[in-house]
């Protein structure tokens, strides 16, 4: 499953980037709010597409730091992009989330939006069980 949905995310990563920009800072907004973010944490967005919702916890991120990982390259280009615009400095990463590659205990926050329905029952365990390990 994995490598059929990297294929449809790099084909229409512009086009997500776009949309999302337009459509998502709802979304986005009431999941900062719900982390209830004091500024000072280590944040791993996981499916991070084209970077948005990290793009808007930098605003709020005063000591913190901001790690973005996603299965498909095009989305990594777009975030790095435009992280590099913006001038935040986020870690973006190519990766599976069933892979996560971090260490235990690493991360206060890990945020998701809009990736879990991509996988299947299996990947959304293995993506579940790694979350929890790389949480405080």
């Amino acid at each position: 499953m994995k490598y059929s949905i990297t294929k449809i995310l790099n084909f229409g990563a512009g086009p997500y980037d776009n949309w999302a920009k337009r459509n998502l800072k709802g979304i986005h907004r009431q999941l900062i709010e719900l982390a209830g973010l004091k500024g000072n944490e280590k944040i791993l967005d996981v499916g991070c597409g084209p970077g948005n919702l990290d793009l808007m916890i930098a605003e709020i991120l005063s000591e913190g730091s901001i790690y973005g990982f996603d299965i498909a390259p095009k989305m990594i280009e777009i975030a790095r992009k435009n992280a590099e615009e913006r001038g935040c400095d986020i870690d973006y990463k190519v990766g599976s989330s069933t892979e996560l590659l971090y260490k235990s205990d690493e991360f206060d926050v890990v945020f998701t939006c809009l990736m879990y329905h991509h996988l299947n029952y299996e990947e959304k365990n293995q993506t579940l069980k790694g979350i929890y390990d790389i949480l405080k």
